[in-house]
């Protein structure tokens, strides 16, 4: 699942109008947190390359169903980049508000420098995993 509380309903629903429990399956849902010292300019930094990323994603998606894919779904395949505490934030709020059974995480975008991507995953590696110590081995 990609996406948050309005994507996971319609998901469920799908789910029970096909005779299925939604619990009866592990809930994987990804969500691109970026941990940020300077919120502003690694945003700016970041920026041709999620454009490049929603680009081709968008097409990909036309190209495969012949349709537009919702708006209001974009916004999860945004990442959230923040401090720390933020981050865990958005985290916390997300497996709150749908049963997760496991987050994933994408590290690095098509284009961006591996300096670049290797500096965020440590930052939270360092800040934000280690608040999770001790939460369900699949969150």
């Amino acid at each position: 699942l990609i996406g948050g509380k309005r994507q996971y309903q319609l998901y469920a629903e799908a789910m029970r109008e096909n005779g299925q429990e939604p619990s009866a399956r592990p809930l994987v849902v990804s969500r691109a947190v970026y941990v940020a010292e300077d919120t502003e300019r690694e945003a700016a930094e970041l920026a041709p390359f999620l454009e490049y990323r929603m680009r081709t994603s968008r097409e990909m998606w036309a190209a495969a169903t012949g349709r537009p894919e919702d708006p209001q779904r974009w916004q999860y395949r945004q990442p959230f980049i923040g401090d720390a505490q933020a981050c865990i934030k958005e985290i916390q709020d997300m497996a709150a508000s749908i049963p997760v059974d496991t987050l994933v995480f994408p590290g690095i975008y098509p284009g961006q420098p591996l300096s670049s991507a290797m500096a965020h995953l440590e930052h939270f590696a360092r800040q934000v995993m280690p608040c999770f110590q001790g939460a369900p081995s699949t969150l």
